[in-house]
Order: C-alpha cells, then structure tokens, then sequence
C-alpha cells in the first residue's frame, strides 16, 4: 500500500499543530508515553541582569514591571517612581521598585500601527484589526476578523545616560547675487548631564528607536538635536489579550505577559572626550553659488554644489557633531 505524500505531511502538520505548547511557569517534556507537563520554579527560570517581569497588581488594577538591578560602571540604575508627596523620585534598583505601564504600543490596530507583530504572536492568534477596512484612498469598509483573533500591545524598556550634548542653530541668508549662505552655530548643551548626572536610569516608552549619529547634511535640512543621553534597549513586555477581546481595550489582568529581553549583561559606558571649552568651535559657513532663483535652489536638493558645499562643511566639523558615546559589556 501506497500513501501519497502530502497526506503524510499533512499528518505530521496535524499532530504539531496538537502538541502543547509551555506556558508561563510550565515546561514541556516529551516522553515515550507522551507529554508531561511540570511546573517551572523560579530558581529554574535564567537570571540575569536587567531581567524585566511584568505582574498585574489587584489593589492598583495596573500592569506593575519590575526590573532586576544591572550596573554600568559598577553604579546600579534608578528607575522614576511617582510620588503623590514629591513627584516623581529616582529609586535604586537595588530597592527592588516596581513602575506602572503609562503608555502602549498597538501592534494590532489598523490605522498607524506600532511596529510589526512578531511570528511567535502570529501563532497565537494576534493579527491586525480587520472589522474596518480603509483603502489606499481612504474609503472606509466593513470588515470581518477570525473568530480567534487577539489583539496585542507592548512597551519598551530601555536604559538611559545623560551626557552632554552639541546643538546648534543653522542660518540661511540668500543674497541678491543668488548666493545662499549657510551658517552653523554649535553649542554645547549639558542641561540633562546637570539635572541627572551620570547614573544610569531606567525609563519606558511606547516604541524605543535606537539614535542614529547625525551627518551635517540632515543638521542643515531638519536642525535636529544631538540627544543629551545614550540608550540601549533593555527589553520589550508584550500583552496578548484573551480572544474576541474588541481593538482599543485596555489591558486588564485577563491578558498574557510575555517579555522580550535585548540586554543581559552589565556594562561599562564612556561618552567621547570633551575639551572644556565654552564652545565646540567658531560658526561654520559655506557659500552656494547655484546661478537659479533661491526658490529654485530649495526645490532642488540635489545639485552637484551642494553636495561639495556639504563635504566641505562635514570636513570643517571634524567629528565634533556628535559627543554620543559607547557600551561594552564587562
């Protein structure tokens, strides 16, 4: 007897699709006569440091994170607790806080989604909100979702060092010759270095992106800050609600935490060397002889002089337009 071979792919899909699958605080043994299934203590569980848990607290009816104490230079990290007296106050890690989940990200929601929803929730049944459609020309439909949908959410975690900063003003003055003369100004911005020093801190937001060193060209174009701090993703907490839970639902204790983590290790930090000087250096300026109106100029970026006004500016900076700085692990 002959048995074709997509029904025995088919068999073997169907009997992974029924295998159990751990939980949280359960592990899955396969054995020869079955799956046994045991529960997992926490001194079982891979402790490391910045090791993030997210708990829902009964008395608060919030989600609570706690992060486990990591260093950077030997210093632990504090965490911004709210306090109804003083505000908000920075408490060591050592001291074992928790915080409160303030803002989310919606991995779910049809309109201006919050990042992508990894594959693991694919499988569980998280996909985006269909019950509404709109189109490319902004039409709006009806639509259906599966009937095991769950809708998913996240926050990040990550690790903050203020340092000081270079921010500058850029000038642009266009002359009757048309002639566009561009000017600028550095300054050095230590506020943030003032207000927390040096000690690492512990902060949340929605979607965490990593600073991209600044090049002079996206300096002229946006007058974009260099950030006052270095930062590295600590983790991200995942929620996935029950099924049927409607899009926009806030988290409540029937979700399911699962947490991501991107930092194991404790670090050493270094920003890069400051001279103590006032100022980074004397205004730069770069004159554009383009021969069109101004107005023309600004509509086209992409003439040949500006690329050579640019690098000539990048040489006259050095590498003075950044003081971002660098983690190792120890």
């Amino acid at each position: 007897m002959s048995v074709p071979a997509h029904a025995v792919n088919e068999l073997i899909d169907r009997l992974a699709a029924a295998r159990p699958q751990p939980g949280s605080l359960c592990r899955i043994r396969q054995t020869s006569s079955g799956y046994a299934i045991n529960s997992l203590d926490l001194e079982d569980q891979l402790i490391h440091p910045w090791m993030t848990t997210a708990r829902w607290d009964l008395k608060k009816n919030r989600w609570m994170i706690s992060v486990r104490p990591g260093f950077v230079n030997g210093i632990d990290a504090t965490v911004p607790i709210v306090d109804s007296k003083n505000g908000a106050v920075d408490v060591p890690l050592m001291d074992e806080p928790e915080f409160p989940v303030d803002r989310f990200a919606f991995r779910t929601t049809p309109i201006q989604q919050d990042g992508p929803i990894p594959a693991f929730f694919k499988e569980l049944g998280a996909s985006v909100d269909r019950s509404i459609l709109v189109d490319s020309l902004g039409n709006i439909s009806s639509g259906e979702n599966s009937p095991n949908r769950r809708c998913l959410q996240s926050v990040d975690i990550y690790l903050s060092v203020s340092r000081a900063a270079i921010n500058g003003t850029t000038y642009y003055t266009a002359s009757a010759s048309q002639t566009l003369q561009v000017t600028y100004t550095p300054k050095i911005n230590n506020a943030a270095l003032l207000r927390f020093g040096t000690r690492p801190r512990i902060l949340q937001t929605a979607v965490w992106k990593s600073q991209a060193q600044m090049t002079p060209l996206e300096r002229f174009y946006s007058n974009s800050e260099d950030i006052p701090a270095d930062e590295l993703l600590v983790a991200t907490v995942y929620l996935l609600s029950p099924v049927g839970v409607a899009e926009g639902t806030e988290a409540d204790g029937t979700w399911t935490a699962f947490v991501q983590h991107s930092l194991f290790y404790n670090l050493n930090h270094a920003p890069q060397r400051l001279q103590p000087i006032e100022q980074p250096g004397d205004p730069s300026s770069i004159s554009i002889d383009t021969g069109l109106p101004f107005a023309d100029q600004i509509g086209n970026q992409l003439l040949g002089q500006l690329n050579d006004a640019f690098n000539q500016l990048r040489t006259q900076l050095g590498q003075t337009y950044s003081l971002s700085g660098l983690f190792w692990t120890v």
